[in-house]
């Protein structure tokens, strides 16, 4: 028997015993019966069935690594489905232009994953997400809860657009077999700049890449550790033209150019094969985030230590990701619903702890990083990833800028960087200050531009 037909019965029961009483009573009492029969329907009526989509543009298998939490928060929701679609962009595109071609092409989209490179400003302004405060005012969601330097994230022209999720952090894993067969010292989490550039020279030496061609995404934080800073204290321009951050660059260029920490004219000269990888031990280091589940299934010997201290300071590299509601979802609610699962409830935080695809963004939540702790299963690996952390916290987070325009300039700054850096008479003092006043104009007008979007 159904729980609707249960209900019927004692209503039938009722009914025929009240036709019995004056006609007074009758009326009020078969309306009062009525109406708690079709309430109590009404609430244990089924879900009707949906499908939530999430966009992201990340790596192809990510859709995997979030299919436990999918899977138990479908469990929970039986009347959702969610499928997880990852954006490519073509060839000589970026994020942004591949997320306009998507939503003109008017393909569902109920959710947005939001690059750290981005920021939730542009897709605000290009009208892509919904505010979320009254969401998050309605659910009691506790912004609080998350690391302090986590909890900017997702907010422009004061509202908020995303949630933070997926937390990492860039970091130095190094071969720690390689680094025992040649004698090198193994890092501590205050090791130096000097300290890294003998290691590299060391492995060079040996006929091993120092690092993979990943190398240059430390050109977002070298500027820093000499004392400069990465934007102006409304992180609406970059200062990487200081003296610190020159000074800082100079130092790279040279340890590339003169040392061959990554490959280049001088790992060739010395016979070394390109294509490094630290997966398959040719490079006995790498800087890149945090992929321990990867190292792990190659069967590495590794150990992780913070990007090293610098004379000025040291400083962190934190990539955090945003999730967003699209403002084109046709089940706000819903997808609203998956979105604080995924990125605020304990149970889909755990879920994706126990993949390896996120740091515990809570600090005080001691389950969540026990949870953590014990999946990673290396506790000099964790204990360094929670030291720079907390480094991050301190000095600032780097990339996590929420301004519109922030791929096209701070992006674009650091692509050109990578790119010229290491070219025969390529002068740090004249060159660097000159492409940084470029790129702020442009990206000053790019702000304008957004100001005007999101006035209309």
């Amino acid at each position: 028997m159904s729980k609707g037909q249960m209900l019927k019965k004692p209503a039938a029961v009722m009914l025929a015993s009240m036709l019995a009483v004056t006609a007074a009573a009758c009326s009020s009492g078969s309306s009062g019966a009525d109406g708690g029969k079709e309430s109590k329907l009404e609430t244990n009526k089924p879900k009707d069935p949906i499908t939530l989509v999430i966009k992201h543009t990340t790596y192809d298998t990510f859709d995997q690594d979030l299919a436990p939490a999918i899977k138990k928060y479908q469990e929970k929701n039986p009347h959702v489905t969610v499928k997880v679609d990852m954006v490519k962009p073509n060839q000589g595109e970026n994020i942004i232009t591949a997320n306009t071609a998507l939503f003109a092409s008017g393909e569902q989209i109920d959710i947005l994953r939001v690059s750290p490179n981005v920021g939730a400003g542009e897709y605000a302004a290009r009208g892509w997400v919904a505010p979320l405060d009254e969401y998050i005012k309605k659910t009691g969601v506790d912004m609080t809860k998350y690391y302090p330097s986590l909890q900017s994230r997702g907010v422009y022209g004061g509202k908020r657009y995303a949630l933070p999720w997926i937390h990492s952090q860039f970091m130095i894993f190094y071969n720690k077999d390689l680094f025992q067969k040649f004698g090198i010292p193994e890092p501590k989490t205050n090791w130096t700049y000097e300290d890294m550039l003998n290691a590299g020279r060391k492995l060079v030496e040996n006929k091993v890449h120092a690092f993979e061609a990943s190398l240059p995404n430390m050109l977002h934080i070298v500027g820093g550790a000499w004392g400069g800073s990465t934007f102006n204290a409304n992180g609406t321009l970059m200062t990487l033209d200081s003296q610190g951050a020159l000074k800082g660059f100079e130092f790279f260029r040279d340890m590339v150019v003169k040392d061959g920490l990554s490959p280049g004219k001088v790992t060739q000269a010395k016979g070394l094969a390109g294509g490094p990888s630290f997966a398959k031990a040719t490079s006995g280091m790498s800087f890149t985030w945090l992929k321990m589940k990867q190292f792990d299934e190659a069967g590495l010997n590794y150990g992780v230590v913070p990007a090293p201290v610098g004379p000025g300071k040291q400083q962190g590299y934190g990539a955090l990701d945003g999730i967003a509601l699209s403002s084109t979802s046709k089940n706000k609610e819903e997808a609203w619903n998956l979105i604080k699962f995924l990125a605020y409830d304990s149970e889909g935080q755990m879920e994706q702890i126990k993949q390896k695809i996120t740091i515990p963004a809570f600090p005080k939540e001691k389950e969540h990083i026990e949870a953590w702790e014990k999946t990673i299963n290396k506790k000099d690996v964790t204990d360094a990833i929670l030291y720079q952390v907390e480094k991050t916290n301190d000095e600032g987070v780097g990339m996590m800028n929420n301004m519109p325009g922030t791929e096209v300039a701070y992006e674009g700054f650091i692509t050109w960087l990578g790119q010229n850096l290491f070219n025969d008479n390529f002068d740090v003092y004249t060159q660097v200050p000159a492409k940084v006043k470029e790129f702020n104009a442009q990206w000053s007008e790019l702000q304008k531009e957004a100001e005007k979007q999101m006035k209309k």
